[in-house]
């Protein structure tokens, strides 16, 4: 595998991440699995459609090294793809997360290319699927509520949902609402 390590963080300066980067390299496809006998990531991994599809030699796993959650997506797949792979599982990660999967989507080189500090938009951060939470979970409602908190310390909170093409993860559940109701972010 070929490691890469990155740093983000917003243009404001009011949050950063440090993340890793990790591909496969070509002789990993060549791999031949001790069970099948076939080649392991090529053959012996079934697709998933809901991800995406196989794997492929363009495929990387970001790492968030703060919450130690990340996910496997392929940069090379338009940007709805990339969007649904972030969405079809629950994920714990920094709010520049998916603002740099979209960034390495495009901007797409050789793993040891990319730069060791990205700067990211913050209409690009703020611009997100999935639901933002304070460090004690409570929703985060309103961009008044998100900026003027320095440094933000949310996390996206996605959730398993069948279909991530319809945008269930900024709803609340009658326990989040009646837990919500009357309480303010605590950063």
């Amino acid at each position: 595998m070929i490691h890469r390590f990155i740093e983000v963080e917003d243009e404001a300066l009011t949050k950063h991440a440090r993340l890793s980067i990790f591909a496969w390299e070509p002789a990993d496809f060549a791999y031949v699995s001790t069970i099948t006998g076939r080649p392991l990531l090529r053959e012996s991994v079934a697709p998933v459609a809901r991800s995406g599809g196989g794997l492929t030699p363009t495929t990387l796993h970001l790492l968030d090294l703060q919450t130690q959650e990340g996910l496997l997506f392929d940069p090379a797949q338009d940007e709805s793809m990339v969007r649904r792979r972030f969405l079809v599982h629950p994920i714990h990660v920094c709010v520049l997360f998916f603002p740099l999967m979209l960034w390495l989507s495009r901007n797409r080189r050789p793993v040891q290319e990319y730069p060791a500090k990205v700067v990211l938009s913050v209409v690009d951060v703020i611009a997100q699927p999935g639901m933002l939470l304070d460090r004690f979970g409570v929703p985060i409602r309103t961009r008044a509520e998100w900026s003027a908190r320095k440094p933000i310390a949310a996390r996206l909170r996605n959730r398993e949902v069948s279909d991530p093409d319809q945008d269930y993860q900024d709803m609340l559940t009658e326990d989040e609402l009646a837990e919500a109701r009357g309480a303010r972010p605590q950063w």
